[in-house]
């Protein structure tokens, strides 16, 4: 089987989980982000890389966005429809 786009990836995660499941991953995901390359944010609706993020030393166990500063930080959703989606129903 071929290798998934970024995009097609980003499609089954969210066939997978529901918005409600996806707004979870923004909590307790230290670990889960360090393990793609990119991650995206549904505040401000920006995709980095890894390089970007400064992870915390101690404390809590979640990212801040380095664009806006909000931790809502999704691993590995680089796809903007599904975080425009996720902003309009959270916020």
């Amino acid at each position: 089987m071929d290798e998934m786009t970024p995009e097609q990836e980003d499609f089954w995660n969210l066939l997978r989980y529901n918005l409600d499941e996806l707004y979870l991953k923004s909590s307790n995901n230290v670990e889960e982000v360090k393990n793609h390359e990119f991650s995206g944010c549904f505040c401000c609706i920006s995709v980095f890389s890894l390089n970007e993020i400064s992870f915390p030393l101690s404390g809590p166990n979640y990212i801040f966005c380095p664009r806006c500063g909000v931790d809502a930080v999704l691993p590995g959703i680089t796809n903007r429809r599904i975080l425009e989606m996720l902003y309009k129903k959270i916020f």
